[in-house]
């Protein structure tokens, strides 16, 4: 006959299992500072007038535009078209601004510089640095310290054929950029590195990081060090 299979006598022991890790963040703060730039090299500006915005949208809505109707091309009128005026001029270290640029010019001309540095990538640069406007009745842009001149230039247009093109120069410019960017991810010291190496590529017309361009230098700039200095980098 088959024995009886033993009864246990242990007793079961409990199993702990083990607390749920509870994911503990905080909110990241946001810092600003402010970073005079002077230019290294002139400053061409050639906005998109109101003109050409108009013949664009006639050629996509299929309107035809003969082109013997066109009035002939009045440099001056190309030249005032080419500047952004500001909504109010604004006096910066007793000098007259008139004119502006775009905050955008500058946060582009910054992310594209973190491809020169290893441990920066261009997501990090683009959610990390916010470059503010900072002219009166306009956010989006960000006065020139300048004096602005009329220049002509030889071009050539998408079809290869010659044409003279006016824009606004800025031999002698600068600007102060206000910069917001989170501490807790990089310090001040990584965000003065990002602004200096995008001083490089430049802001502006034919400009060295134009995505078309090869021979451009124009609208480079640096970092005024001796007033960051004497001012520190307060917001």
């Amino acid at each position: 006959m088959p024995t009886k299979a033993k009864k246990s006598t242990a007793k079961a022991v409990p199993v702990h299992q083990p607390e749920p890790e509870i994911i503990r963040i905080r909110i990241l703060h946001e810092s600003e500072i402010v970073i005079p730039i002077e230019g290294v090299t002139p400053l061409i500006m050639n906005e998109f007038g109101h003109k050409s915005k108009e013949q664009m949208l006639e050629s996509m809505q299929g309107k035809k535009t003969n082109t013997k109707e066109r009035p002939p091309k009045d440099p001056l009128e190309d030249y005032k078209h080419a500047r952004i005026m500001l909504p109010k001029p604004v006096t910066i270290g007793g000098i007259k601004c008139t004119d502006g640029i775009k905050a955008s010019a500058f946060k582009a001309a910054t992310v594209t510089a973190a491809r020169a540095f290893e441990q920066m990538t261009l997501v990090l640069a683009k959610t990390q640095i916010f470059v503010i406007g900072t002219a009166p009745g306009d956010p989006d842009l960000i006065p020139i310290i300048g004096e602005p001149n009329m220049r002509t230039d030889l071009v050539r247009n998408a079809n290869g054929s010659p044409d003279l093109r006016t824009r606004a120069e800025y031999k002698e410019w600068g600007a102060v950029l206000h910069v917001k960017y989170q501490p807790d991810v990089m310090d001040a010291e990584s965000v003065l590195a990002l602004v200096q190496q995008g001083g490089r590529g430049g802001v502006g017309e034919w400009r060295a990081a134009a995505p078309k361009s090869y021979s451009g230098s124009y609208g480079k700039y640096e970092i005024n060090m001796k007033k960051v200095k004497e001012n520190g980098l307060q917001g």
